[in-house]
């Protein structure tokens, strides 16, 4: 009789931490757009995201032709994108990779959003030529070296036309956020308690 009892509490216990394998934080989609331009020499790619439904457009444009506005006089662009969204807010997060021709260069990028507004984010490029940042508005962003550069980049990217563009306007993955810290706490309580439980049942089945 009482091995049987242990059996249906050890059966109860399993059940009842099962569920915690079920725990997942709700995470929200990932939406985000891609781009890549080449001017001259230099491929420029930009990956936009934010979270999330709806799509994000990043459109290449020909930075000799297009820019934003408050791009200054003298000032050559490296490339130019025009980025626009459906069904989605920001904030946006912006990572522009321009190569190592760009390493720990100084890279200004000229905003002009979509309310005529304007700013300038001045990065320093990491060793692969990358920046990102994050703004809540989306826009026109232009890219080229800061005024204050001394750095020795392809400069051959200041000549040339606009070639090969390519775009990914809607790209949506979802993430999920596993509370592994909650899963381990609440299993490793019912391993506990089911032990305790059956060595206790044991000792009375022992006297």
């Amino acid at each position: 009789m009482i091995k049987k009892k242990l059996i249906a509490l050890a059966t109860a216990l399993a059940v009842v931490a099962a569920p915690v394998s079920a725990f997942a934080a709700p995470s929200p989609n990932t939406t985000s757009g891609n781009a890549t331009s080449t001017f001259g020499s230099v491929s420029v790619e930009v990956s936009v995201s934010a979270n999330g439904g709806g799509s994000i457009a990043v459109d290449a444009a020909d930075p000799s032709t297009t820019v934003a506005s408050n791009v200054p006089d003298g000032v050559k662009a490296i490339a130019s994108f025009v980025i626009s969204a459906n069904g989605t807010t920001g904030p946006y997060t912006f990572t522009y990779t321009l190569g190592s021709g760009y390493a720990n260069a100084k890279l200004a990028v000229y905003i002009q959003h979509e309310d005529n507004s304007t700013e300038t984010v001045t990065k320093d490029a990491d060793a692969s030529g990358t920046i990102t940042f994050t703004q809540d508005k989306l826009s026109i962003h232009t890219i080229a070296l800061a005024p204050s550069t001394s750095a020795t980049e392809d400069t051959s990217a200041v000549a040339g036309s606009a070639s090969s563009a390519t775009k990914d306007t809607s790209a949506r993955s979802p993430q999920t956020g596993v509370n592994t810290t909650a899963i381990a706490g609440v299993s490793a309580a019912a391993v506990v308690a089911a032990a305790a439980v059956i060595v206790s049942l044991r000792k009375k089945v022992n006297e």
